[in-house]
């Protein structure tokens, strides 16, 4: 598996639990797999990088 699906599992799992955590590691994960930068080819690590926050914000909503 490469950094990107890795990302991609855990935005996934993010959206059902621990999205305060899960979905930093989404984002990160994400980034990394495109290769520190926006490069739309690596289509699993751009989604994880869209979701990732998408976790994020849900759960600072959440929070607040």
């Amino acid at each position: 598996m490469t950094i990107g699906t890795v990302g991609l599992v855990f935005a996934v799992a993010g959206l059902f639990a621990l999205s305060i955590v899960l979905g930093p590691l989404a984002i990160v994960l994400g980034w990394l797999g495109m290769g520190r930068r926006w490069n739309t080819a690596h289509v699993p690590a751009v989604i994880a990088f869209t979701l990732g926050v998408v976790d994020t914000v849900l759960a600072l909503m959440w929070l607040l």
